[in-house]
């Protein structure tokens, strides 16, 4: 159980680190996500001052979504025996 704990601990850090890319450069946390066309919709809608925090929040939800894509893989990898 210990080792399962320090395996995740680097998923935890790299999902801060992309919160925080998110937040900072919103279609950059698009892209590196591989969704493409909605990074380069959120680099538009961020080149508005207006646009900047729905951009952010935006693509903190996609990271979000992403971490708990990863989560249920891992779980159903477990279920299935690997």
């Amino acid at each position: 159980m210990a080792l399962r704990g320090l395996y995740l601990w680097p998923m935890r850090r790299q999902t801060s680190a992309m919160i925080a890319v998110a937040v900072l450069l919103p279609w950059l946390a698009l892209l590196l996500s591989k969704r493409f066309f909605q990074a380069a919709f959120c680099l538009g809608l961020q080149l508005t001052v207006l646009g900047w925090i729905p951009a952010a929040i935006w693509a903190v939800l996609v990271v979000n979504d992403d971490k708990r894509e990863r989560q249920y893989r891992e779980i159903l990898r477990t279920l299935r025996g690997r």
